[in-house]
């Protein structure tokens, strides 16, 4: 395997099996928050660019509407 390839592996692992935040994992493997920010982004496990149209819906809900 790849150096870059057990890198994933490793903040897969702790991101999925550990529940570990990026910065932890960041800190425990000694790597740059990028990369691990990367992963996170391209796993879908959060995204740094908030949809524009999830934050309307949100804002227009109302529990006392119902």
């Amino acid at each position: 395997m790849s150096a870059m390839k057990d890198l994933d592996w490793d903040i897969e692992y702790r991101a999925t099996e550990l529940g570990m935040s990026a910065v932890d994992i960041a800190k425990e493997l000694e790597c740059p928050i990028d990369i691990v920010n990367a992963w996170f982004k391209e796993a879908g496990i959060w995204d740094t660019e908030p949809d524009a149209a999830e934050w309307d819906e949100l804002e227009a809900f109302d529990p006392a509407d119902y």
